[in-house]
């Protein structure tokens, strides 16, 4: 069983309130400079803009005809005639180490990502880590299959220049391997041609290297080979960092807070030690502590005794 709670040990919240009341003036003056200090650091922290693209994977219907000709012939050549495996390969490439360190690579953005690394961390692997935490975020929503590339940075028009070329560089990437993938597959199915005199297989293999080649001719003249753009990036023009409001008000809290504990503690020593007294003082309604023995009865009755 709880042992019962004492009556000089009771926190009266009336007390509290006369306290926070008496030390009025102190806390609006520590909530106030807190909150100006929150403002002088917001409007000095550097903007961060965000600019997002929306893309959609691009599904391959060309292949069909391809895939039922290579159920016939149980694969050959390691040729990949699926169109999900390519499309999950394009999300595997742009959310790659690979696309983010050719994407710095070629706009030369390696030295400007580690500036303010030390000397032994200015490398291409240190810039991509800096551009995959900071800087670029993927979302891929699978309800409606939409991807969200975003990237953030100090200047908005080239958050959305970065944003754009990501993809764009991601779509070159994956149309260049089509492209050595189909000239690969109709070298092999030439060879092939010639080596056979089954009529069946060469009317398989041929038909195989028109597919090819029109997938050849199909890739050369699409630009948006893997992703399709249904939104691309613009310049934003609100920043996402700081948010000047929200900080003004997290500093004036903070300053009350600050403030609060300076006024009980305040009013606790001045509680315990009175000015002009060394005596401890009477029992503090708010923090707990024995009172004053003044020249009471009770006093003077300690001094004459029985």
């Amino acid at each position: 069983m709880s042992e019962p709670v004492r009556e000089d040990q009771e926190i009266s919240l009336a007390a509290v309130w006369d306290v926070l009341w008496r030390y009025r003036l102190t806390l609006a003056m520590c909530s106030v400079v807190a909150g100006g200090v929150a403002a002088a650091v917001a409007f000095m922290t550097t903007p961060i803009y965000q600019a997002q693209v929306v893309v959609t994977k691009v599904q391959d219907q060309s292949m069909a005809g391809a895939g039922s000709l290579m159920g016939q012939l149980g694969g050959l050549a390691g040729m990949n005639l699926n169109a999900s495996s390519e499309s999950n390969e394009a999300v595997a490439l742009l959310r790659s180490q690979y696309l983010i360190g050719e994407f710095l690579t070629r706009n030369n953005l390696v030295n400007q990502m580690v500036e303010k690394e030390d000397p032994e961390r200015r490398s291409l692997w240190w810039a991509s880590r800096g551009f995959r935490n900071n800087v670029l975020s993927i979302d891929e929503n699978t309800l409606n299959g939409t991807i969200t590339v975003s990237v953030k940075w100090i200047e908005p028009a080239v958050a959305a220049d970065w944003a754009n070329k990501f993809v764009d560089l991601a779509n070159e990437l994956m149309r260049m391997r089509a492209m050595k993938q189909a000239n690969s597959s109709i070298a092999y199915l030439q060879d092939q041609l010639a080596h056979t005199q089954v009529i069946e297989l060469r009317r398989v293999f041929t038909n195989l290297i028109e597919t090819e080649t029109k997938k050849l001719m199909l890739t050369n003249a699409q630009p948006e080979y893997s992703f399709k753009f249904v939104d691309p990036a613009r310049p934003p023009e609100l920043r996402i960092w700081p948010q000047r409001t929200l900080m003004v008000i997290v500093g004036g809290i903070i300053g009350l807070f600050l403030g609060s504990i300076f006024a009980f503690v305040r009013h606790s020593v001045g509680t315990r030690w009175p000015a002009n007294s060394s005596r401890p003082s009477e029992r503090d309604p708010v923090l707990g502590t024995r009172g004053v023995i003044g020249n009471d009865a009770r006093s003077v009755a300690r001094q004459i005794g029985p």
